[in-house]
């Protein structure tokens, strides 16, 4: 009798973890969705030359999508004139709106751009 009771209690105690990480779950999909839709032209527009990556993170929501060393692949914006961007780093957002930064050895802002559609310019 004692062994069904403890093995009820380990199912309850499985039912909350799974009930909880669920809720987790729910809850980062929620909020990876509402940041989507910081990902315009006119968060893009609040990137300046110089700001951190923190900066840039808090205007759009969350850290980049995906990141890359520009020498090692075909970047999908160009250098601005007299920059060597360090990182390329891609926010995307719904629809494929999304807007690439570079940032320089110091870890600045050297460059961005917003994409209507990624691989369309705006």
């Amino acid at each position: 009798m004692r062994r069904i009771r403890e093995y009820k209690w380990a199912i309850a105690a499985a039912s909350v973890l799974i009930l909880t990480l669920t809720v987790i779950g729910v809850q980062y999909s929620a909020d990876q969705a509402t940041d989507s839709y910081r990902i315009t032209s006119i968060s893009c527009d609040n990137i300046r030359a110089g700001m951190s990556g923190a900066q840039v993170n808090d205007i759009l929501g969350r850290t980049a999508d995906q990141q890359y060393h520009p020498w090692d692949i075909s970047v999908l914006l160009a250098p601005a004139p007299g920059t060597i961007p360090e990182w390329e780093k891609i926010w995307i957002g719904k629809d494929k709106a999304a807007i690439i930064v570079h940032f320089d050895t110091d870890g600045k802002v050297c460059n961005k751009q917003f994409f209507v559609k990624l691989g369309e310019d705006d």
